[in-house]
Parts: C-alpha cells; structure tokens; sequence
C-alpha cells in the first residue's frame, strides 16, 4: 500500500511539474485576415506561457514566401499577453491583391535568430488578404 501511494504521489508531482513548466504560444485574440498596405501592421495580441528566456516569431508569408515577422523577447518565466506588430522587410510596394497571405506563429528556447529548439508553434493561418473586406450590397426592395 506505501509503495502505491508514493508511486501515485510521485506520478502526481511529476504532472504538475510537467504544466508548471510547459511552454506555449497562441493568438490571444483572431489575427486580422484583411492587412492593410503598409510597411508596419500593428494590432495582433500574442500570449504566451514560458517557463524561461527565449523568443517569439510572428511571420507573415506571401505565396510561400517569408516576406516579414514580428519578434519579441521573452526575458523570464510567466505567462502573459503582449501586442506585436508586423514588420514587411522590403516595404508595402511588395503587398499586392492578387497574393495569398499566411501567418505563422512560433515559439523558441533561443536568443533571437538562434533556430535550434522550438518550443512550439501554431498551425499556419491561410487565407490572408490585402485590403477591407467588401461590404455585402442590400437589394433594394421594389415597390409595387
């Protein structure tokens, strides 16, 4: 009986141990899937749960292509919600309608550009446009 309690106190502990220091990354809020022509796109709310330094990745990708990220610096242990921009490298003039835009999200054990222990990431969000989404046109009712 004392040997399964302390197995089961043991396997407890672990599992705590195991969540106080699991790593983490998501959108704290739904990115935006229409980005404005501009070099710098603010506004994307990104928590995070770290258990020590390391570094955080918000990129933007144009047909495949990484064309811009956002990156923060996590100096500590902690959980919490921060705001990042998007940076676009080479300027808005290469943001185009006709181009499809993906987000990607990342989370690593790193100093910044050290891309050797990812922590973790989020799935790529497709579907990405430039540009206000297009306002539905009410049908104007006849009268008879």
């Amino acid at each position: 009986m004392k040997k399964k309690f302390k197995f089961l106190t043991l396997t407890i502990a672990l599992l705590f141990s195991a969540v106080a220091f699991a790593q983490s990354v998501e959108f704290a809020t739904p990115p935006k899937m229409y980005i404005p022509k501009a070099q710098s796109i603010p506004g994307f709310k990104i928590k995070y749960t770290a258990s020590k330094p390391g570094t955080i990745y918000l990129g933007i990708k144009k047909d495949g292509k990484v064309i811009g990220n956002g990156v923060y610096k996590v100096e500590g242990a902690g959980t919490k919600t921060i705001d990042l921009s998007l940076w676009i490298w080479e300027g808005a003039a290469q943001l185009t309608k006709k181009s499809n835009y993906t987000y990607t999200l990342s989370m690593w054990a790193d100093p910044e550009n050290v891309f050797k222990h990812l922590v973790d990431e989020i799935t790529p969000i497709d579907g990405v446009t430039l540009g206000k989404p297009k306002k539905k046109k009410k049908k104007k009712k006849k009268k008879n």
